[in-house]
């Protein structure tokens, strides 16, 4: 489902609303049924390429919205992180991401709450973040998620500026609560469980930082997801917008 920026709500009882075409565009629905995007925030954390490895095994490519400086200072750490193949920088990290099928995604350098910031200050978020990823694989993401899911009109008009597609979710585990498996699994239930042939592709919302989402809610999830019949794909994939800028 694609839903952009209204400049003035309806009065109740009509259905004339004008859409403000200078917003970045918004999606939280896949563009057709049958399908699901798994997608993490927040990291890269010391969970995180494990889990990659461990989802491209099975066959599933996810979408990693990453920071540069929040976990871990991806560009200046110096200290590596131990996986299954040996010690990685975290450079090293979302590199791995992408040449496993996984997709790269921003969001934000400092994973800063963009609303109520300067127009300065969401270029230098986005910028900043855009040159990690393109330090480690050469390609500047054109797909955001805006931490906590809040944006303003003036860092909405920035995101539109610079080239990018706001990703929202309609599956939030609400893993960061901590509330445990059973809660995170009642969450996604209670929305699947509704599903129709009709209804539009699911986007999930996890966080790789978590050992407990790692460990215990994507085994399940990625389970659930295949036994309802739904097939995994990217981002890019799910909405039909390309995941990073042309190479140029």
């Amino acid at each position: 489902m694609i839903l952009s920026g209204l400049t003035a709500a309806a009065p109740v009882g009509t259905t004339n609303i004008t859409i403000d075409s200078s917003l970045v565009t918004r999606y939280d629905h896949c563009n057709r049924p049958g399908i699901f995007a798994l997608t993490f925030d927040d990291g890269p954390s010391q969970y995180s390429y494990d889990l990659a490895k461990a989802l491209h095994q099975q066959g599933i490519k996810a979408t990693f919205f990453i920071n540069g400086n929040n976990t871990v200072d991806i560009l200046n750490n110096s200290t590596p992180t131990s996986t299954s193949d040996g010690m990685k920088t975290y450079l090293e990290v979302i590199r791995y991401y992408y040449d496993s099928g996984h997709e790269l995604a921003s969001h934000t350098f400092e994973h800063l709450n963009l609303a109520n910031k300067s127009e300065a200050e969401v270029r230098r978020q986005m910028n900043a973040q855009s040159d990690v990823i393109f330090a480690a694989i050469g390609r500047r993401p054109q797909l955001m998620r805006p931490p906590e899911g809040a944006l303003d009109d003036n860092a909405s008009r920035v995101l539109k500026e610079l080239g990018y597609s706001n990703v929202m979710w309609d599956v939030d585990t609400k893993d960061w609560v901590m509330s445990g498996l059973a809660a995170e699994q009642a969450i996604v239930q209670t929305i699947m469980d509704a599903d129709t042939p009709t209804t539009l592709g699911h986007i999930g919302l996890l966080h790789d930082i978590h050992a407990s989402t790692v460990n215990t809610l994507v085994p399940w999830i990625t389970q659930y997801v295949r036994e309802k019949g739904l097939q995994f794909v990217t981002v890019s994939d799910c909405i039909g917008v390309d995941a990073y800028h042309p190479v140029v």
